[in-house]
């Protein structure tokens, strides 16, 4: 899938908007996802103001937290996750273990600030509703197969225009 909004209608806040319904939809399928790259100039402010302002907001609600668990409440990878906070100072490397991986580095004082310093919500035309959104999970494996199958056979079973 690509979001695309065309210049008339840009810096209306309708990016933000299909960039946050779709790590809603994500985000309820209990996946992760992240745009394809490479990411437009514009694309990539875009994305990286949007996971900007939506961890900031969760690490001043959650405090010291995983980088699994914002990842799992967000729908971000960890590759954007870590690409996001790591210039904010939040990602230090972990050297307990014989790999050193990524750690979040909590500072309440510094995520306060980072907070505050975000533009007010509102200033956007688009404003998206995470509880106005009615989707309906149903993604199953199975489900997908047996319906595949069945969609399959009707395409090969002889239709009666053709006797």
């Amino acid at each position: 899938a690509c979001i695309m909004v065309l210049p008339p209608h840009q810096r209306k806040g309708y990016g933000r908007f299909l960039i946050h319904v779709s790590y809603e939809l994500t985000r309820r399928e209990g996946t992760t996802g992240s745009p394809e790259k490479p990411l437009s100039d514009l694309g990539a402010v875009s994305y990286r103001s949007f996971w900007r302002r939506e961890l900031l907001l969760l690490l001043d609600a959650l405090g010291n937290v995983p980088l699994e668990e914002l990842s799992r409440r967000t729908g971000f990878t960890l590759d954007d996750i870590i690409t996001t906070l790591q210039p904010l100072g939040l990602i230090t490397t972990s050297k307990r273990t014989s790999n050193p991986s990524p750690v979040l580095a909590y500072n309440a004082a510094l995520v306060r600030r980072l907070v505050s310093e975000l533009p007010p919500p509102g200033a956007d035309k688009a404003v998206f509703v995470p509880d106005a959104l009615s989707w309906p999970v149903i993604l199953h494996r199975d489900e997908i197969e047996v319906d595949a199958a069945r969609t399959l056979a009707r395409k090969r079973a002889p239709s009666a225009q053709a006797k």
